[in-house]
């Protein structure tokens, strides 16, 4: 326990907080002994499960060792952390807690004694987490998320039932009736949860599945168009099996024009539908006339165009193409808008110095007019989104590719706002690292000239520790942990702990980072925990924590106490999964990684797993 209680306190404590029993030297038979113990309590009248509550021992004599016995409401004994005469513990369980303290004197023969009671309400801010189970390939059951609710003060233990269905073969043919190779997913009924996603070599297969679905079905080849089937039922299809007979589809032609010239090599697509019910075209690439042909389902569709890096055109977008019937003529062109031109140096973070070999990706905002669509029925405008990747020579000059030169030609874009992200190279000085900076081109400006800085890497240094503190003489505090840093990027700076519980890591300066700790190694089991039942008792958990750097620092992290999670994995059945991955996610936004797994594990072949669970309000720093 961190905090000493002034004596003074203490006694008042004695008389507010809490009533023991008679302890020793308080009734007739102990009059005589010379000496007495009485247990002080830090808490209000009524504790809280998962809130920690601290004990401390008063006696007016010189004693050589302090024993504590806390029993819970079950009866079960609850692990205690004791040093010397003070000792902490965190209930699980609401109801009447029994405390106990045997004080060691020299010149008695039995212990002095006190016994205290705490009552306990059940915690007043539960959390909700989903346990989700993703089952190996072999096994076919979709992944299945159930719900569990942390804070109630019940140890946990769960049984996941997979519901593995039923076994249904497959098969997928074309329009001649032959089996055709094909990517099949299927998804819950109307836009669900991916169910499966497998590739079907020769087109046959089979499936376990259960309740009702859609599919989609991707051939291979270009001649038949995919196609999405809905409303599916395993049931029904257990026996006699499932055929995906697909026709043609609806055939488009169309061609890609760079303002007036045919563009060769740009990748058409075309998706039907809304979402997740949309469907995909199969693809087409422009020959030398700038001419495609593709397949798609009937409905409004997104035309989208990929042009070849080489050209410097947008991705062009073109919404609200309607679909109805086998269609030709569509005739795509870019818009030939003004062009900027982007003059960059990129440095090293000193600003001054040439950095060498850095990849450079410039991505603008959506650009609304990059080109036009013309069908039968009308024009549609495209918008857009500019992406080149580049790399700087030794000038720190940009090279253009296909520009002919290796000492950085112009880099001509429209205008717009563009996102530019540099990365250095393993050739790079450590000290700098990646950076993204925004531009913004205006046509008013022909030319921007500008210096692109690589950003400066500081040290992050620091120890993690438990807070379990000192047991038994044990110092428990170092944890080996793993720890990943998230920028807002989504970049991510991973290491590990040693023994000792200290880490360092290299990050950009300046930035603001989500901090997320997480123990590799469970403490051993200590005092109660040894005993039966004693699976489930209080471990250390995550730490989820938001840092801002500026310059290097050392960050502690205290690591909470957490309820450890066991269970089992089987079928509806009653049939073991093993090897199954099985996940604790965070429901919220708060205290949640990027990820939102909070803790992660493979179940054994018994299907046995173990995780751990925050407790409420225990994944803030404290």
């Amino acid at each position: 326990m961190s905090t000493l209680f002034s004596r003074r306190w203490l006694w008042v404590a004695l008389a507010v907080l809490i009533a023991p029993s008679a302890g020793c030297g308080a009734d007739d038979a102990s009059a005589s002994i010379p000496g007495h113990v009485q247990i002080a309590i830090r808490s209000a009248t009524t504790g809280r499960v998962g809130k920690l509550v601290e004990v401390e021992a008063l006696t007016s004599s010189y004693v050589t060792a302090y024993r504590w016995d806390v029993t819970d409401p079950k009866g079960g004994k609850v692990d205690v952390q004791a040093q010397s005469n003070q000792a902490s513990f965190t209930p699980e369980l609401p109801g009447t807690y029994v405390i106990e303290c045997f004080a060691d004197v020299p010149e008695l023969s039995a212990p002095l004694y006190d016994r205290a009671t705490l009552p306990v309400d059940s915690a007043d801010n539960q959390r909700v987490f989903q346990l989700q189970i993703i089952t190996p390939d072999t096994i076919g059951a979709p992944t299945t998320q159930q719900e569990i609710v942390v804070g109630d003060g019940d140890r946990l233990g769960v049984t996941v039932i997979v519901d593995d269905g039923v076994k249904v073969p497959m098969v997928v043919r074309d329009d001649q009736g032959q089996p055709r190779a094909a990517h099949v997913s299927l998804w819950g009924e109307l836009g669900g949860a991916l169910l499966v996603d497998r590739y079907l070599v020769g087109g046959q297969g089979a499936m376990k599945l259960s309740g009702r679905f859609d599919a989609l079905v991707v051939p291979d080849g270009t001649d038949l168009a995919p196609q999405r089937f809905s409303g599916l039922q395993a049931a029904l299809l257990a026996g006699p099996g499932w055929e995906a007979k697909l026709d043609a589809g609806i055939a488009v032609q169309g061609d890609v024009f760079d303002d007036a010239t045919p563009l060769k090599d740009a990748v058409v697509t075309v998706r039907s539908g809304v979402g997740a019910l949309s469907v995909p075209s199969t693809v087409g690439t422009t020959d030398q006339s700038g001419a495609y042909t593709l397949r798609v389902r009937s409905g409004t569709a997104t035309l989208t165009v990929v042009p070849p890096p080489a050209s410097g055109r947008a991705i062009a977008q073109v919404d609200g193409v309607k679909i109805d019937g086998d269609t030709s003529g569509w005739h795509f062109a870019y818009a030939d808008l003004p062009r900027v031109q982007l003059d960059a140096l990129v440095t090293q973070s000193d600003g001054t110095t040439p950095a060498a070999g850095v990849r450079v990706v410039v991505e603008s905002a959506a650009i609304a007019g990059v080109g036009e669509l013309t069908t039968p029925s009308g024009k549609l405008t495209a918008i857009g989104r500019i992406k080149r990747e580049l790399v700087t020579d030794s000038a720190g000059k940009l090279v253009v590719p296909g520009s002919g030169s290796a000492s950085g030609a112009a880099l001509l874009l429209p205008p717009g706002v563009y996102d530019i992200t540099l990365t250095p190279s393993s050739a790079t000085p450590s000290a700098e690292g990646p950076r993204v900076v925004q531009v913004t081109l205006s046509a008013s400006q022909p030319t921007m000239a500008t210096t692109l800085s690589l950003a400066r890497r500081v040290v992050l240094s620091g120890r993690v520790e438990s807070s379990l503190g000192v047991y038994n003489g044990s110092d428990l505090r170092p944890v080996r942990a793993s720890i990943k840093i998230t920028d807002s990027l989504g970049r991510v700076f991973s290491t590990l702990t040693d023994a000792l519980g200290n880490y360092k890591v290299d990050i950009d300066d300046k930035q603001t980072y989500s901090v997320f700790v997480r123990p590799v190694v469970d403490r051993p089991l200590l005092g109660a925990e040894k005993t039966s039942g004693g699976a489930n008792a209080t471990i250390i958990g995550p730490h989820l924590e938001q840092v801002t750097i500026e310059g290097s620092r050392s960050l502690d992290f205290t690591l909470p106490r957490a309820v450890r999670l066991e269970g089992v994995v089987q079928t509806n059945g009653g049939l073991v999964i093993g090897e199954a991955i099985v996940r604790v996610l965070c429901t919220g936004s708060t205290g949640c990684p990027p990820s939102r797994v909070i803790d992660e594990t493979r179940a054994g072949a018994d299907g046995s797993f173990q995780l751990r669970v925050p407790l409420p309000d225990e994944n803030a720093k404290p």
